[in-house]
């Protein structure tokens, strides 16, 4: 009798072990959306010390501004730089200065009209601005300071 009970254990693990070895199969989407993404980092320039009667007219600084913008590859990007023109004093007149795209002051850059479209490759890029005052020897003495804003639109 147990010689029976285990043979028909045996056939019945046989059997269901058979059985078991049928599957589905299926499959799932995988996706992502990379976007457009920017960093910036903006430094300013330094006029230093001018001498009005030395530097007279336009005086321009000894080392532009740069703009240090990482952008995602492939995206296109417009970097805009807003400024009222003008370094203010405590109580002088303020003077006007001009930023320029090109070392040779002929591209102006602004905010409105005068951009910069460029494209990201991932890597740092880095753009000069530079800056030419407008001063004479009626410019009061004293410290002058101004503000310029920098959008990267992308």
């Amino acid at each position: 009798m147990k010689k029976l009970v285990l043979a028909t254990a045996i056939a019945a693990a046989t059997t269901m072990s058979m059985t078991a070895q049928a599957q589905e199969v299926g499959t799932f989407d995988i996706d992502v959306n990379v976007v457009a993404s920017c960093d910036l980092v903006a430094n300013g320039v330094d006029f230093g010390d001018v001498d009005v009667f030395a530097d007279i007219d336009l005086v321009t600084a000894a080392a532009p501004a740069t703009l240090d913008i990482t952008c995602t590859n492939g995206a296109s990007y417009d970097i805009l730089l807003g400024h009222s023109g003008e370094l203010t004093h405590a109580t002088a007149a303020p003077v006007t200065y001009s930023l320029f795209q090109d070392a040779a002051f002929t591209t102006v850059w602004n905010d409105t009209t005068d951009t910069r479209t460029e494209t990201g490759d991932g890597a740092l890029q880095s753009y000069d601005v530079f800056a030419q005052l407008a001063i004479d020897n009626t410019t009061e003495v004293g410290a002058y300071t101004g503000t310029v804003n920098v959008t990267v639109n992308f």
